[in-house]
């Protein structure tokens, strides 16, 4: 017996750093085929997308010292690139896909240290994740993959694609440090920060979630003391010189932000209810089998209240003027969505349910992606279909 314990205890340490070595392993396959989906895809897209050209053309602007975009992160990133060498488009295609992997490893090491999964199942969620898309089931009567729903992945808009990674990291901060784990308040601080610069759409959303969830749930004052200075007063002081440069000095165009419900969706699509039913499938189906073990995660809960406040701007409000029907206001939503999708996946994956209800989210989640997968593919044939 005793030679069987010194047998077991010696083998401990080989089986941790082979599950080590596998995990890294997988890590590394992560971002080699995060890179291999996306960069095609940047490259076939970016020539063809307006919004593409018109960032280059402020990073350009930028290089001769003049700023132009509130959030001017991509910019910044741009001209440097090309300040070092890089042509423009290349810096572009190098900075989304960049943007995609960090992504996509974030998830990923989230993941393995949340759930008790192989890394086979963790890679696999941590690339499908960032294709996941509303199943378009009124395309055959409309045409739209994109107009009515709230997708949780966009490839023709650069600004957000830059803001994911961000956005993943913030959350994940934000989150641990509302469940009490220690947490850098500089940490929490600079992500913000920097997910403004990239664009506000999300830190909008997750300011005001956080206080509604600090009103919901007694929060202990050191926290509160962390959250003010980490999250809220860098937040409220970047938020608030962007509000400034765009809506009060009217760059890039004049506008104001108005309460308008359902304007800028009913512009471009109808069907509103039952898309938007679709976009949420998975995550409400998450709801459906298990509520009450929903009901007391509060990672979900928090990520959802996040979702729901973007929700709100995407469906009540619109700027004025030309941009009126750009739909600015509904990225929030976007990112929030993708959000919950991460946390719902967790959920799923750290509890054992029965196989009916395996097969609910299973299912669910499939649809997503498989959504996913036709969007990718019409972009990369150039067939937008928005």
């Amino acid at each position: 017996m005793s030679g069987s314990r010194v047998t077991e205890e010696a083998e401990i340490p080989s089986v941790t750093a082979a599950r080590v070595h596998t995990r890294r392993l997988a890590l590394v396959a992560v971002c080699l085929i995060t890179t291999a989906i996306f960069l095609p895809l940047f490259h076939r897209i970016m020539p063809r997308s307006y919004d593409y050209y018109w960032h280059i053309d402020t990073a350009i602007l930028l290089v001769l010292h003049r700023l132009v975009v509130p959030h001017p992160l991509l910019e910044i990133l741009i001209a440097g690139l090309y300040l070092v060498g890089f042509n423009e488009w290349t810096a572009v295609m190098l900075i989304m896909t960049a943007a995609c992997v960090v992504s996509a490893a974030a998830i990923f090491r989230a993941l393995e240290t949340l759930v008790q999964e192989t890394a086979l199942v963790i890679g696999f969620m941590a690339v499908s994740l960032m294709l996941v898309n509303a199943p378009a089931m009124f395309a055959l009567m409309d045409h739209h993959l994109y107009f009515g729903y709230l997708p949780p992945n966009t490839f023709h808009n650069p600004t957000v694609i830059l803001l994911k990674p961000f956005a993943i990291l913030l959350h994940l901060s934000v989150v641990a440090l509302l469940n009490g784990r220690t947490v850098s308040s500089s940490r929490v601080a600079l992500l913000a920060v920097l997910s403004a610069l990239a664009k506000p759409s999300y830190l909008i959303c997750l300011l005001p979630a956080a206080v509604l969830y600090g009103l919901i749930r007694p929060l202990s004052r050191d926290l509160l003391r962390t959250l003010l200075l980490a999250l809220v007063i860098p937040s409220v002081g970047i938020l608030g010189l962007q509000y400034y440069f765009a809506y009060v000095l009217g760059q890039p165009h004049p506008a104001h932000i108005v309460w308008a419900p359902l304007i800028v969706f009913q512009h471009w699509s109808s069907w509103l209810l039952p898309k938007f039913v679709l976009s949420i499938l998975f995550p409400l189906a998450v709801w459906c089998i298990a509520p009450r073990e929903a009901l007391d995660d509060e990672r979900l809960k928090f990520a959802w209240l996040v979702f729901i406040v973007g929700a709100f701007y995407a469906y009540g409000f619109a700027e004025t003027g030309e941009r009126m029907f750009h739909g600015n206001l509904w990225w929030g939503a976007h990112i929030a969505l993708l959000l919950v999708f991460f946390e719902s996946v967790r959920f799923c994956l750290a509890h054992k349910f029965s196989k009916g209800r395996q097969l609910i989210w299973v299912g669910s989640y499939g649809l997503h992606v498989v959504a996913g997968m036709l969007w990718y593919s019409r972009n990369m044939e150039l067939r937008f279909n928005f």
